[in-house]
């Protein structure tokens, strides 16, 4: 899986098949945290949700059509699902992954996502969408001693474009997907008609199938305004499973979604998602565990 695939598998404040939640939308996490240990390393992940979020300068982004829902949220503000990711290996430096997506809440229509990697050829992303495409700006140094500086004075940059394929009336980014499925109950329509989802470079065609399971061990640290309370035990849980099929192709050749069998598990009492089980690149399949949950 690619560095992409793994920072949007991880992003499970997310999305599904379900109704899109309206605007102020159901209770969620504010804040949530996963570890993985493997091979002596760590794998640490944390997840956000703002509301009502101001958009991102416009001069970020490349130009394309503006995107009319996108607009029409932005006087109430729009929806920002952000993730860090950190692996930290034995024997060379930490990579640090960051993906930060503005979305309009009510229909979770994509506007704009801003992703960087750093640690392991590096490089900074910056998608502008529109209802029938996206628009991706990237940046990366050029020289070893530029990796040094910000992204913004890095000099070797290009620009793609990436057209939506008319079969879908209506496209997700990944990110956008897995909000639903946390907010909007996935697993109640799991196994239901696929959804449009653009990820990388091309729309991929993805549903979800859930499995249940039963005695799941977690141990979380929880807090709710000024409460704070250890969670521990075992607990009945749902786990919904990603399968994908690409649509059409990019430049002549199908490009991987998330790896089929990457699966998030939610208690079976809430919508809390306790852990994530996927492919990580230099490490191999790992399952993420949630420690610490923070309530809006």
């Amino acid at each position: 899986m690619s560095g992409r695939g793994l920072a949007w598998a991880l992003l499970i404040l997310s999305a599904s098949g379900a109704a899109a939640p309206a605007a102020e939308g159901p209770r969620l996490p504010v804040r949530a945290m996963f570890l993985a240990e493997r091979l002596g390393g760590r794998i640490v992940a944390e997840a956000q949700i703002e509301r009502h979020a101001a958009p991102p300068a416009p001069e970020a982004f490349p130009a394309a059509p503006p995107h009319p829902r996108c607009r029409a949220a932005t006087s109430g503000g729009l929806l920002r699902l952000s993730l860090v990711l950190r692996l930290e290996l034995p024997g060379r430096s930490a990579i640090r992954i960051e993906n930060h997506l503005w979305m309009e809440p009510e229909h979770a229509a994509p506007c704009f996502l801003l992703r960087t990697r750093r640690g392991l050829k590096d490089y900074e992303q910056a998608f502008r969408f529109s209802p029938r495409g996206a628009v991706r700006r990237q940046r990366e140094p050029a020289t070893a001693r530029e990796a040094e500086l910000p992204p913004a004075r890095w000099t070797r940059t290009g620009e793609h474009r990436y057209p939506f394929p008319e079969e879908c009336a209506s496209v997700l980014e990944t990110s956008g997907l897995f909000y639903r499925m946390l907010a909007g109950g996935g697993a109640e329509r799991a196994g239901e008609e696929a959804l449009c989802v653009f990820h990388k470079r091309q729309v991929h065609r993805v549903q979800l199938e859930e499995e249940d399971l039963e005695e799941i061990a977690f141990d979380y640290l929880e807090q709710a305004g000024d409460a704070r309370e250890r969670r521990s035990g075992k607990t009945a849980a749902c786990g919904l499973r990603v399968s994908s099929r690409p649509v059409g192709t990019y430049r002549g050749e199908a490009e991987e979604f998330l790896k089929d069998g990457t699966r998030l598990v939610l208690r079976r009492d809430g919508r809390v998602p306790l852990s994530a089980g996927f492919e990580v690149p230099l490490v191999g399949w790992v399952d993420l565990q949630l420690v610490e949950l923070v309530w809006e």
